[in-house]
């Protein structure tokens, strides 16, 4: 049986870097379980779909720059064309 190298090389890698993001989160990691307990749970939701989609979802990658701090927030944002990003709690009357 040979063995290739590069495909173990490149399997131990992929665990590797898996296991790094496990371990290391987002910087934003604190602030979607925040969203999700204070305004989701909170308020009765507890669908584990929702909760896993509202864990899972980088808000903060949809909203410019100027508005990441507030990704988390309860709030409606800007996201480009006169639309706006929905404040967390609405997404779970939807």
């Amino acid at each position: 049986m040979k063995v290739n190298i590069k495909l173990l090389l490149l399997i131990g890698f992929g665990f590797i870097v898996y296991g790094l993001k496990i371990v290391f989160q987002d910087e934003y990691f604190n602030q979607r379980n925040d969203m999700v307990k204070y305004q989701i749970q909170q308020r009765g939701i507890r669908d584990t779909n929702v909760i896993k989609a509202m864990l899972t979802v980088p808000r903060h990658e949809f909203v410019s720059k100027k508005y990441i701090s507030q990704a988390y927030a309860d709030h409606p944002l800007p996201i480009g064309y006169g639309k706006k990003l929905k404040y967390s709690s609405i997404w779970m009357e939807l």
